[in-house]
């Protein structure tokens, strides 16, 4: 059982991750239950920082603590950065949904201390959540992340071309069989014929249509896709399909979909011929978000007048994926914040920029673009409307804090999310953060007033108790009221010192 291949005992205290609508929550739920351990159900705020989720660990007592990939990999970034520590509670780490990346596994080892397991799991819905599982803990390597062993009870084959088993070392596509297998496909007799077929003695086997290939030691490593589905935000996505939805579109001449995976995480880029006088590439997201759901609307939508084409008259995807930017599609750099933009001091003293605007607007602007590959963003934009996933927002929350010290969380960016309420937000943020510079430096010139000789309540004869004066307390407290009930710039109710 898996229960057992963790080791989860029934002292643990597991973290329940994935949402119930995902298979995940049953390898999450079900063996820490039948260990005698507790389950810890995560909210959504808890995710918001990789800083905040793992004080909220630490807080909550997780001993095993089960993430999805690709959030493991916005922890590993926070913990290289500095920026997170994971707690001393947590004795395993359990990911899974899509492939891992030697580089990540090698920062995390660098970063974490001996001991703590890390085990990658694999397994398609169709093999009921999880088949194989390796241990990462003492791996180490430059190639594809091992994906392990099969659980007890889950076989897995790895099969040629021919049909026949394919020899060590050599890639196949990796069919999975065992007590645990789905039986096929509601109501799609076609789709289950063709994806669940006869074993080794007549026991149905799952076509996954991953390829891998079997390592001298028997573990398994997965090497891609046979077909070109990819997984977006751990849903699985046909890019054919999305072509065919575009292509729908009225004004769409021709459509390609690629998955770009070069910023370590997937993301669909649409290529488009339209027709003269057909939509831009703003209006053609719009009219897809009506149509397919989020998951399947690409996170960049590019305009071509023409495709490259290979010698043989097709399209030449590799050419189109090199294709520069245009100025309507460009993608921001993503550059680390210098110094001096790391004070709040700027956002908040109500000065503008080169272009006229304020800097709060160009530091969310510069964000925005930079992770969403977007330009000319206009103050009702949704941030989510535009290609967001939970992903990106994480990380424009945790950039936010970092760059402009905003505190902000998902649920707070979920109720206001377009760009002109990110930018109060963040000068709202920028307001508080000054009041609270200016009482500090009002009490500290007390403190030097104080500490005079021959002042009233002054240090110099040795007492440990100074005076502050009263407007600089005034100040201060007002400062902290304001923040902690969330007063705004501009708000009418105010602080009254005087009884």
């Amino acid at each position: 059982m898996a229960r057992d291949v963790y080791g989860i005992e029934a002292g643990d205290r597991v973290l329940q991750f994935a949402s119930l609508s995902f298979d995940a929550s049953v390898q999450e739920i079900f063996p820490a239950l039948i260990a005698g351990a507790a389950v810890v159900v995560r909210d959504e705020d808890m995710i918001s920082r990789p800083d905040l989720f793992l004080d909220r660990c630490a807080g909550l007592g997780v001993t095993v603590l089960a993430t999805a990939t690709a959030y493991w990999r916005e922890l590993v970034s926070a913990i290289d950065r500095h920026e997170a520590v994971l707690p001393a509670s947590v004795r395993m780490v359990i990911i899974g949904g899509e492939a891992a990346h030697a580089r990540t596994v090698e920062r995390w080892r660098a970063r974490v201390r001996p001991g703590v397991r890390l085990l990658n799991t694999y397994g398609p819905t169709e093999a009921i959540v999880t088949a194989t599982v390796a241990d990462l803990t003492s791996w180490s390597g430059t190639g594809p992340v091992p994906i392990g062993s099969p659980l007890p009870g889950v076989t897995c084959r790895v099969v040629g071309p021919d049909g026949a088993e394919a020899a060590a070392g050599q890639p196949g596509e990796l069919r999975i069989g065992g007590a645990a297998l789905a039986t096929g496909y509601l109501r799609r007799p076609e789709m289950t014929a063709e994806r669940f077929v006869p074993g080794p003695g007549g026991a149905p086997e799952y076509r996954t249509g991953d390829r891998v290939r079997r390592l001298p030691d028997g573990t398994l490593e997965y090497l891609g896709r046979l077909d070109r589905q990819v997984k977006i935000r751990g849903f699985r996505v046909e890019p054919a399909e999305v072509e065919a939805a575009l292509r729908r579109l009225p004004g769409v001449a021709d459509a390609v979909v690629l998955a770009d995976e070069s910023g370590g995480q997937t993301r669909l880029v649409a290529h488009l011929l339209v027709e003269d006088g057909g939509p831009d590439a703003a209006e053609v997201r719009r009219r897809l978000r009506d149509q397919v759901p989020p998951y399947l609307v690409p996170a960049v939508i590019r305009l071509h007048d023409s495709f490259p084409l290979t010698l043989q008259g097709k399209v030449d995807t590799a050419a189109l994926a090199a294709v520069p930017p245009s100025a309507a599609d460009a993608d921001v750099p993503d550059s680390p914040a210098s110094p001096a933009d790391d004070s709040a001091g700027g956002l908040a003293g109500g000065l503008t920029d080169s272009a006229g605007a304020h800097p709060a607007e160009a530091r969310v602007r510069g964000l925005w673009e930079s992770l969403l590959g977007v330009t000319g963003i206009g103050p009702a934009d949704d941030f989510f409307a535009l290609g967001a996933d939970s992903l990106q927002a994480i990380r424009l929350i945790s950039r936010l804090r970092r760059e402009c010290g905003t505190e902000l969380r998902l649920s707070d960016l979920y109720a206001a999310p377009t760009f002109a309420e990110v930018v109060a937000a963040v000068r709202a943020s920028a307001e508080v953060a000054a009041k609270v510079r200016a009482s500090g430096e009002a009490m500290a010139a007390g403190r030097a007033s104080a500490a005079a000789p021959g002042a009233i309540g002054g240090t110099a004869s040795g007492s440990a108790v100074d005076t502050v004066p009263g407007a600089a307390v005034e100040a201060a407290a007002g400062v902290a009221v304001e923040a902690s009930l969330g007063f705004g710039a501009g708000a009418s109710e105010g602080w009254d010192a005087s009884g």
